[in-house]
């Protein structure tokens, strides 16, 4: 039976909405599709919501085609499944080895995709981590009806903490539960829980009830609230919460959360879509500002590439827009056309062949494992040897695969090969960042030159330059106009001023990655000069990988 629907005041206390962000595990679910009464015209909608109020400063807008980059209709739209699917062994997938994977990943999956989107609103950033759910060859299950059991449901988690393991975790048990392949434990069912919800505006055309807002067309399952209470009140600093027998969420260790989680999930994808060679030059034209457009048909792969690439750049902060899935809408296609550094994943939709992108532009096509070259940007330094080192690493395929990888039911189906302790990806870490080991440790303050009468310390770029080995003097050059190289030495400079404050007792000086009126000029100045999207150039000769228009 349902829940009556409740007096709004149960809905809980007002709370400090920043302090639950930090340990909170997640902020908001959403199963977002078409309603059951609709049909293939009708607009995605918020079909349940917890809690069932609009998410501050993110409006609902900006969610749904975020959920549904193509659409709930996707029909057209070839989501590029392999044809090689393994044989998935069930005692090798200890979080979810008590689901019917055979039902769930066969030529007709049911989960047809799993991904993550990011928005960013100021300073907030806002991960969605989503799984696609075609229930069309399952028994009609609770969301859906006769004539919308064949489009495109999303569940999604809307969060800060991008413990993306744990998450999906969760979320491919909340959809095996929905759709019947997993029971959960009716005695958890009884257990009392207490929840404490930021109040704010309902979400417009949802019912309450009891803390969770649903669509009227809807009849939500006793047990659904209660699966996602359980998950809402959670911490970052849980240990473990069985969710039925045999699936049990893992949390990762409290310091890695936004360090690691991120890259531990997504490393895996990267190198089994794409060549090492391919990865190394794509890091290094990242430091480099570069333009990178990462296409494919499968949001697991595209998002996951997007993320990888980002997280392996750290201690570096990529200056442009990360969006790991880009919504196809033209309003978001305007965004490509931007002359500014941008890290994007996309669906390879027809509208892409009648774009055209700066020369500098990486157009990487995961669906084909193909990056074409582009010429425009030097070498990273020793590149030979550092891809000759972490193919070693890859290779040897020693030690557990890490516990917090993106959960295996799925990626088995896309047949990724790789999948890397965290010991090898901290050791791939140290091989591609071993050529900038002057820049990362603390021989960058040599420098740093210090101007008494102006009370300013500022990054000696001449005297930077002198010092590196000349066969890789064009890639510094180039580096030296990389606004990610410079709010990384604006960063240091900040630090080693503030120490130095600390040691004398003194005025604390003035930082500047450049003196004062110096403008710097790049030996090989960024063309504004765009060439046509190649179809050939990509490998994407067959229209039907592109959808229809």
């Amino acid at each position: 039976m349902v829940k009556e629907v409740s007096n709004r005041k149960r809905l809980g206390q007002v709370q400090n909405i920043q302090a639950l962000f930090t340990t909170k595990v997640f902020d908001q679910f959403l199963l977002v599709g078409i309603p059951p009464g609709g049909d293939k015209k009708s607009d995605p909608a918020i079909l349940t919501a917890f809690p069932p109020f609009e998410y501050p400063s993110l409006p609902l807008a900006r969610i749904i085609p975020a959920a549904l980059p193509t659409g709930a209709n996707n029909s057209n739209f070839s989501k590029g499944t392999r044809s090689n699917i393994p044989n998935l062994v069930l005692n090798d997938i200890t979080d979810l080895k008590n689901l019917n994977l055979l039902d769930i990943f066969s030529n007709n999956p049911i989960i047809t995709d799993e991904f993550v989107f990011q928005i960013n609103s100021g300073d907030e950033k806002v991960f969605g981590i989503c799984i696609h759910v075609v229930p069309k060859s399952s028994e009609i299950p609770f969301f859906a009806s006769k004539t919308t059991k064949k489009f495109t449901f999303c569940f999604c988690l809307l969060t800060h903490r991008p413990i993306l393991h744990t998450h999906f975790t969760f979320l491919n048990y909340l959809v095996n539960l929905s759709l019947g392949k997993v029971k959960n434990d009716e005695n958890l069912n009884n257990d009392k829980m207490e929840v404490n919800l930021n109040c704010g505006t309902p979400i417009e055309g949802l019912d309450l009830i009891g803390h969770i807002g649903v669509h009227p067309s809807i009849t939500l399952p006793a047990y659904f609230e209660h699966e996602i209470e359980r998950y809402y009140v959670a911490s970052t600093h849980s240990n473990q919460i069985e969710l039925c027998k045999d699936i049990t969420l893992n949390f990762p260790p409290p310091q890695t959360l936004d360090e690691k989680s991120i890259l531990w999930a997504s490393i895996d994808t990267l190198f089994s879509v794409l060549s090492v060679h391919d990865i190394v030059n794509l890091l290094s034209a990242l430091l480099l500002d570069a333009q990178v457009l990462i296409i494919g048909s499968n949001f697991q792969e595209v998002s996951m590439s997007v993320y990888a690439l980002e997280n392996l750049l750290k201690p570096f902060n990529y200056s442009g827009t990360v969006m790991p899935i880009l919504p196809t809408s033209d309003s978001y296609l305007d965004l490509l056309y931007t002359p500014t550094p941008f890290l994007f994943g996309i669906p390879p939709i027809p509208k892409l062949k009648k774009m055209k992108f700066l020369e500098s532009t990486y157009l990487v096509n995961i669906d084909k494992h193909y990056v074409p070259p582009v010429d425009f940007y030097p070498k990273f330094p020793n590149y030979d040897f550092v891809c000759m080192q972490i193919l070693r690493l890859i290779t040897l395929q020693k030690g557990e695969p890490n516990p917090f990888r993106f959960p295996p039911c799925f990626t088995e189906m896309l047949n990724h090969k790789i999948s890397l302790s965290a010991d090898q990806t901290e050791l791939i870490l140290r091989e591609f960042k071993a050529p900038l080991d002057h820049i990362m440790s603390d021989e960058l303050t040599c420098f740093f030159v210090t101007d008494t009468e102006e009370n300013i310390t500022i990054f000696n770029q001449e005297l930077f330059l002198a010092a590196v080995n000349p066969n890789d003097l064009n890639f510094y050059e180039f580096l030296m106009e990389s606004q990610t190289f410079q709010e990384y030495v604006e960063m240091r400079l900040n630090a080693f001023t503030y120490a130095k404050q600390r040691e004398t007792g003194g005025i604390r000086r003035k930082s500047s990655f450049l003196p004062a009126g110096k403008v710097p000029t790049r030996k090989k100045s960024l063309t504004s000069k765009m060439k046509d999207f190649s179809i050939e150039a990509l490998k994407l000769t067959d229209m039907k990988e592109l959808g229809t228009d």
